[in-house]
């Protein structure tokens, strides 16, 4: 049994229902922000921008996270003499400076303006952490904390068709994680999970790929009761021909109706589509 006190927010969340991500910097030097994009900077796949409108979409959804602070570590796969232990066993080598102190002195100047009905000023943050939240980990600051639309949230991922594994073939992915910012005020850390030993992982501030991806995902897509339906093709199943009448119509228009493929297919009937069914009724108008 939880014997804990039962807390309840009091502050305002102050939700909106704008298409934006908001980010508040607390560390005025933390992780650098993106929107993403199709091209991918110009290293996207040409064909199958221009044939596959699924990896186009994977591309430009949300946004791409940038390293805040110079760093290189290595995961090994044996202790060595001189290597860093972590807590939960991890052993490593490492290097790197974190960030510079500067959000000790915005944020003291912030606290001198700006009185809450909560007794806590601005402590700080660890920058870094290594083997943490568990073994073969680590842990990166970001300096921020973000907020979404009301209902709306951010799931952190690596990034698609660029940078971390794709490009650069990285011993660490993202441990991916669900951020529900719509109301929640904290500071985000991202975690990464080596998977290849003896292989150091190198970030600079300014490089030009990714380290993490946060997609924005309605928390109805994981906080309601879906379910599965799975079905072999049954002529007598209303739901299998009806769903065939479709099936087919797509098909004969993209392999038979030109008298060969018609590899615009999916572009010309989605903007149909679209145009009977919008997606801006989740947000105002005027968005």
């Amino acid at each position: 049994m939880d014997k804990t006190p039962k807390i309840t927010l009091e502050s305002d969340a102050y939700h909106y229902s704008d298409p934006i991500l908001k980010v508040f910097r607390v560390h005025p030097s933390g992780v650098r922000i993106e929107k993403a994009e199709k091209t991918l900077h110009g290293r996207a796949n040409q064909d199958a921008l221009k044939w596959c409108a699924p990896y186009g979409h994977a591309n430009q959804i949300g946004w791409w996270v940038y390293p805040g602070f110079d760093l290189d570590i290595t995961c090994l796969s044996e202790f060595e003499s001189g290597c860093f232990t972590g807590r939960w066993g991890g052993n490593y080598i490492y290097d790197t400076n974190g960030y510079d102190s500067s959000d000790h002195l915005l944020m003291r100047e912030f606290d001198s303006k700006v009185k809450t009905n909560f007794d806590i000023s601005y402590m700080g943050k660890q920058h870094y952490a290594i083997d943490e939240p568990e073994k073969n980990c680590m842990s990166l600051y970001t300096g921020c904390f973000f907020q979404m639309p009301k209902d709306w949230a951010l799931m952190i991922k690596t990034p698609s068709n660029i940078g971390l594994i794709y490009e650069q073939g990285c011993p660490a992915c993202v441990q991916e994680g669900i951020l529900e910012v719509d109301w929640m005020r904290y500071d985000i850390w991202m975690n990464f999970k080596f998977h290849t030993y003896d292989k150091k992982l190198s970030f600079r501030k300014d490089q030009d790929w990714p380290i993490a991806q946060l997609i924005p995902i309605h928390k109805s897509s994981y906080d309601i009761g879906w379910k599965t339906q799975d079905k072999i093709m049954n002529p007598d199943d209303e739901d299998c021909v009806r769903v065939y009448e479709r099936y087919s119509e797509y098909n004969y228009k993209k392999w038979v109706m030109q008298g060969e493929k018609d590899p615009f297919t999916l572009r010309k009937l989605r903007k149909e589509e679209h145009n009977q069914c919008p997606v801006n009724h989740l947000f105002d108008q005027n968005s």
